[in-house]
Order: structure tokens, then sequence, then C-alpha cells
């Protein structure tokens, strides 16, 4: 019976050492998953504009934690709508929140957009002329 106690308290000490290991485990995915899905959306919305040949709106709303893709001329015909984490926080930088991609694919605007996520600072700057954009931490 003192072996079993043993080796069950051995076990807890094991598993409560793992769940505290979790936590910083779980913001490093959410960040990944967060950046991952917006780089797709970005160009899913780009070759929508290039294939379909019409405007494609992205709108980010930073105080709601959101944003959407929608046909620039059908406002309520959405591509994609989506929520990130509240511990994520997307504000302008030298760019709004609210940029096109154009018929041809390029951007209507270019600069960088700033994003704060769990305790790190990150850059998402789109290029002048074909669309190009990456993610860069600061």
């Amino acid at each position: 019976m003192a072996e079993a106690l043993i080796t069950l308290s051995g076990f807890l000490v094991i598993v409560s050492i793992s769940i505290t290991l979790m936590n910083p485990l779980l913001s490093v995915v959410k960040r990944e998953n967060f950046f991952t899905l917006l780089k797709a959306d970005l160009y899913y919305a780009q070759l929508y504009a290039l294939s379909h040949q019409r405007e494609q709106s992205i709108i980010i709303t930073g105080e709601t934690n959101r944003y959407y893709i929608n046909d620039s001329r059908y406002a309520l015909d959405l591509l994609v709508y989506r929520t990130y984490p509240a511990d994520i926080a997307v504000k302008p930088g030298t760019m709004p929140l609210t940029f096109k991609f154009l018929p041809d694919g390029n951007i209507s605007r270019f600069g960088t957009i700033l994003v704060h996520a769990y305790g790190d600072f990150y850059r998402i700057t789109f290029q002048l002329g074909r669309g190009r954009f990456y993610v860069a931490d600061e």
C-alpha cells in the first residue's frame, strides 16, 4: 500500500509540473495559429481578387478582435469572417486597418500593421506592388 502511495504521489508531481509548463506552450500555439490563419486568409483574398477580377476589402477591427474579407461591390458577400483571441492586439502602424486587394492582385495601400501578441511585438509589412507581405518580430 505504501509503495502504491509513493508511486501515485510521484505521478501527481509529474502531472502538476507538466500542466504548469503547458501554459506558455499554449500561448505560442495560439500566436502561431493566428498568424497562420491571417496569412492564409490574406492569400485567399488576393487569389480570389485575381480569379474573379473584383476588389476584395480586408477590414480588421482591433476593438472587437475580428477581421473580415468581403467583396467591395457587395458588402454583404463575406468571403472570410474570423475572430481572434483577446490577448492579441492589432493596431495600425503606417497603414490603416482597412485595405483592398485589387483585381490585378496588388494591394491598395502599403505600409505596416502592428500586432502585440502574448507579450511580443510583431509587424506585418505590406510591400508596394504585387501585394506581397511578411510578418517580422520586433
